[in-house]
């Protein structure tokens, strides 16, 4: 094993001296270990019932500490008290999604994730994920972060999977990992055109503060649906990734939009 340029003992990171190397990434990998206080799922072909937790999930999870994403290495880029992250592919990871400008992650303090509700971001499609359980089946869907503290688990969301966001911090301790298309800002539905499928998620939403991000319309993640998030769709309006087909243009939009304010001025 030490001798295999291959092997888990080059994995790339820097051990330094003895002194420095504490709380470096073990290079020989890592272990994890499951209680067994309560009554796991493990069909990777179904989702779990409600009185049962995902193994699959909570796997992930834990893979992602052993692979540094955790205030107990040093590569894990967090300011003292844990409150704010400044890795930065991670941080260009939340900007290009929603088409922001921030600088700094939040993070939950003395417990070392993502702050619990603050994020979502797309499904990391290149790992080839198990959707079976997730927020949806289409590729790309946007879920809570997997590296939070708490797998928020619904009636029909049963199963978490590995965000862009997530595998962006994992190129921030030293990683390389496969490359993630990125996201567009003002697709709601994950379908890789921003149109009118995505305005009605919009307009649905409007004026809520649901927590949801981007699933919800909250395209630039203030927490709010609002005309801020309008102005991220329509400026992206008929955008789309790659091998995905935009319909509407977007004069229809406009037109979807006067109407919609009509209504809303009706009703109020």
């Amino acid at each position: 094993t030490f001798d295999d340029i291959q092997g888990p003992m080059h994995r790339g990171f820097d051990d330094n001296t003895p002194s420095d190397s504490v709380g470096d990434l073990p290079r020989w990998g890592g272990s994890i270990s499951f209680d067994t206080g309560r009554t796991w799922h493990f069909d990777l072909d179904t989702a779990a019932p409600f009185d049962e937790v995902d193994f699959y999930s909570i796997a992930m999870h834990e893979v992602g500490h052993a692979l540094g994403l955790g205030a107990s290495w040093n590569q894990w880029l967090a300011d003292p008290g844990l409150t704010l992250y400044s890795g930065q592919n991670a941080i260009d990871s939340w900007n290009d999604q929603v088409g922001g400008s921030v600088t700094t992650l939040e993070l939950q303090g003395a417990n070392p994730h993502w702050l619990d509700g603050r994020y979502t971001a797309p499904i990391f499609t290149p790992g080839e994920p198990n959707l079976v359980g997730t927020v949806g089946t289409a590729p790309g869907v946007w879920q809570d972060l997997l590296m939070e503290p708490i797998a928020n688990f619904t009636g029909s969301l049963r199963r978490f999977e590995l965000t862009n966001m997530d595998v962006a911090a994992l190129v921030d301790v030293g990683w390389s990992v496969l490359a993630a298309a990125v996201a567009l800002p003002g697709d709601a539905n994950g379908d890789g055109v921003v149109d009118l499928l995505d305005f009605d998620v919009l307009a649905q939403n409007f004026g809520s503060s649901t927590g949801n991000g981007a699933v919800d319309g909250d395209f630039n993640g203030d927490g709010v649906v609002d005309l801020l998030d309008f102005d991220v769709l329509a400026q992206n309006f008929g955008a789309t990734s790659p091998a995905a087909i935009p319909e509407p243009t977007s004069g229809a939009v406009m037109t979807g939009v006067a109407l919609w304010l009509v209504r809303r001025r009706r009703a109020a």
